[in-house]
């Protein structure tokens, strides 16, 4: 007899090496932080208008770094060639002391994803509920583990359907964590 698990979801992880880092990180242009108009004086800080404008544009090198690992995704989950994608958005995020991100998912693309640009790895896992948390009046699935979490690393890049709801732990050091999400569309 098996029993078999149905239906998982793919998240994909790579850490760079130390000189892969700094390349990267040497391509990326930071700006200012500022909190969101709505959101609670606790949760983190994003560069300006982070869900209409794309810091990616002028990191040429981070937009090849992601294509490989976009492209090393899909191949891991049987889609050898895929449509062209478009980076739909993409922003800094800036987590302080007492500051964490609320579940939240960016539904209506395809793949999310963070890269950590600054981390102490103490400073806030990144969370995932299962999307089978709408069936937790099902006596087998309230038994289930319905979150699990990454522990954050300098150089680490994950990437996840964008439906997938998700969020940050509180930083509870005095590290200021640097992340950069971003949002993919593959045309159609």
């Amino acid at each position: 007899m098996t029993t078999e698990q149905w239906f998982p979801l793919p998240l994909y992880e790579y850490t760079c090496s130390i000189p892969e880092r700094k390349e990267l990180n040497d391509d990326l242009t930071l700006s200012e932080f500022e909190h969101r108009p709505g959101w609670g004086a606790d949760t983190h800080k994003l560069t300006p208008r982070p869900f209409e404008s794309n810091v990616l544009e002028e990191s040429h090198v981070f937009q090849q770094f992601l294509q490989y690992h976009v492209s090393q995704y899909l191949n891991n989950i049987g889609i050898e060639r895929h449509d062209p994608y478009h980076i739909h958005n993409a922003w800094f995020t800036s987590t302080t002391k007492g500051q964490y991100a609320h579940l939240h998912s960016h539904g209506s693309d395809d793949i999310s994803g963070v890269y950590y640009v600054s981390t102490n790895s103490r400073d806030g896992d990144i969370y995932f509920h299962s999307p089978h948390y709408v069936s937790e009046s099902n006596y087998m699935v309230k038994h289930m583990n319905m979150a699990r979490s990454i522990t954050p690393k300098k150089g680490l890049i994950v990437l996840w359907p964008s439906f997938l709801m998700h969020g940050t732990r509180i930083n509870e050091t005095n590290h200021n964590r640097i992340s950069m999400s971003f949002n993919l569309t593959f045309k159609r």
